[in-house]
C-alpha cells in the first residue's frame, strides 16, 4: 500500500484517538520523574493517552521513582520492569506488547514535551500522517560544548529535515518525540533490537514501504545533551556505528525512489567522515614522498584549494554559531576553533566506528550521560 503526505494545514479532528507514549528509563532516577511530570501535563484528555514505562534493568532507584510518579497519577501511567537490560530497541519492544493505543509515540527518559504535543500530533495524524518525527530542542545549559549541540540540533530540525520535508525526501526518525499508527509499526515487525540505531532503522523500513514520515515543528519537546566529550564519543560512536551497518543492507533498496536514495546519501554521511582522516594521512604521506619526486602542478593547485575551501567552511560554521551566540569577535574566533575541533573529533569517531563494524566488534547499546533540560 502507497501511502500519501498529508498536508501542510492543521485541523482539528472530531474524535481524538488514543495515543500510547512509550518512555525508557535505565539509571534515569535524577531526570525521569521531571520527565513523566511534564507529560502528564500534556494538554489532552487524560482518558485518550497513557504513559508507558519501562524501567529497563536500573541499579540506582530508576524503578522507585516511575512507581511514585505513577502512584501519584494513577490511571495515566503504566509502570513495567525488566529485569535484564538489552537495549533500547528491546525496551521498546516490550512496550510496545503492552501499548493500547491506535498511536504509538517514543520519547527520552529526559524528554519534557510542550503542553500542545499531542493535539497537533492528532490533528496531523487526522491528516493522514502515518509516521511523525517532532522538532527537538537541546538545552544549551553548560559551556561551549553544550551551546554547540545545541546550535547543531537547530540545524538539523530547523534547516534539514524541514528541507527534506518540503523537497519529499528522506526524513529520518530521530528516536525521541516520534509517533506512528500501530498497524503500521506492527507491519514493519517492530525495532530491530540487534541495531545500534533502532530509529534509523524503523526509518529506512518505512520508506523502503513507501511510508514517508512527516516533520511537524508544532510537536515539540525539550532534552539534555551530552554531559563531557566523553559522553559525546559515545553517543556519536553509537550513532555512526549504526548508521554504517545499514549501508549494506539498503543498497537494493537505492533505486527505489528518491526518498530511498536519499536514505542512502544520509547513511554515507558518517563514512565519508571516517574518510577524511584516511585522506589526511595518505595526502601527508604523498606530500612527503614528493619532496623526492617531481610534483604535478595540478597537485600542488588543488591541495591549497581543498585545505582553504575546507577551512572557510569551518570560518563560517564558526561565526554563524558566534553571531547566533551573540558574542565579540574575541569569541568568534573561539568559535571557529571549537568547530575545527569538533569537526575532527567526529572524523575520529567515524573512523573508529568504521573500524568497528569492519572487525564486528561486541555491540553495546550504552546509556548517554546528559546534561538536564
Amino acid at each position: 500500500m502507497r501511502y500519501g503526505r498529508c498536508p501542510d494545514s492543521i485541523t482539528p479532528p472530531p474524535v481524538l484517538p488514543f495515543i500510547s507514549l512509550i518512555v525508557t528509563a535505565k539509571n534515569e532516577k535524577n531526570v525521569i520523574c521531571k520527565s513523566i511530570e511534564s507529560t502528564v501535563q500534556i494538554d489532552y484528555p487524560k482518558d485518550r493517552y497513557e504513559i508507558v514505562v519501562v524501567e529497563d534493568g536500573s541499579s540506582d532507584g530508576t524503578l522507585e521513582a516511575c512507581m511514585e510518579c505513577a502512584n501519584k497519577h494513577p490511571g495515566i501511567i503504566r509502570v513495567f520492569h525488566k529485569d535484564m537490560s538489552s537495549g533500547k530497541p528491546s525496551a521498546l519492544n516490550y512496550a510496545l506488547a503492552r501499548c493500547r493505543g491506535e498511536i504509538v509515540g517514543v520519547f527520552d527518559a529526559d524528554s519534557m514535551p510542550s503542553p500542545d504535543s499531542l493535539r497537533a500530533v492528532a490533528s496531523r495524524f487526522s491528516s493522514g500522517a502515518v509516521a511523525l518525527q517532532g522538532m527537538t530542542k537541546s538545552e544549551a545549559n553548560g559551556g561551549f560544548l553544550a551551546r554547540l549541540i545545541s546550535h547543531e540540533h537547530d540545524a538539523w530540525f530547523n534547516a534539514y529535515l524541514m528541507g527534506k520535508k518540503r523537497l519529499g525526501l528522506f526524513v529520518p526518525l530521530s528516536g525521541s518525540c516520534q509517533f506512528i499508527r500501530r498497524d503500521i509499526i506492527d507491519k514493519m515487525g517492530g525495532w530491530d533490537e540487534r541495531s545500534l540505531t533502532e530509529d534509523m532503522d524503523l526509518s529506512i523500513k518505512l520508506v523502503d514501504a513507501r511510508v514517508p514520515v512527516d516533520y511537524e515543528t508544532s510537536v515539540r519537546d525539550k532534552e539534555g545533551c551530552p554531559v563531557s566529550v566523553g559522553a559525546l564519543y559515545s553517543q556519536r560512536l553509537r550513532w555512526f556505528r549504526g548508521w554504517i551497518e545499514l549501508i549494506l543492507p539498503s543498497i537494493p533498496k537505492t533505486f527505489r525512489g528518491r526518498a530511498v536514495a536519499d536514505a542512502m546519501v544520509t547513511l554515507l554521511g558518517p563514512l565519508v567522515f571516517a574518510m577524511f582522516p584516511v585522506l589526511l594521512a595518505v595526502g601527508f604521506t604523498l606530500s612527503l614522498f614528493s619532496l623526492q619526486v617531481p610534483t604535478h602542478w595540478l597537485q600542488v593547485a588543488l591541495n591549497p584549494f581543498m585545505a582553504i575551501s575546507f577551512l572557510s567552511l569551518l570560518t563560517l560554521a564558526g561565526a554563524a554559531i558566534a553571531f547566533l551566540d551573540r558574542g565579540s569577535w574575541h569569541r568568534a574566533i573561539l568559535w571557529i576553533l571549537i568547530i575545527c575541533l569538533y569537526w575532527g573529533l567526529l572524523n575520529v569517531v567515524a573512523l573508529v566506528a568504521l573500524l568497528q563494524a569492519l572487525v564486528r566488534w561486541p555491540k553495546k547499546w550504552l546509556r548517554t550521560a546528559k546534561v538536564q533540560p
